[in-house]
């Protein structure tokens, strides 16, 4: 079984910003690298 995670906002566009001023983009990233460990740490994908 393979698992697609799109962060998206590549290229140009910049997406929203949060309240402190920090570009969804980089939440985005965030979180999806961090379910790319927590998957890859679980053993099971």
């Amino acid at each position: 079984m393979k698992i697609y995670v799109d962060a998206g906002h590549g290229g140009y566009g910049t997406g929203s910003f949060g309240t402190g001023g920090i570009p969804e983009r980089w939440i985005n990233l965030d979180v999806a690298i961090m379910l790319k460990n927590l998957l890859a740490s679980s053993q099971i994908y």
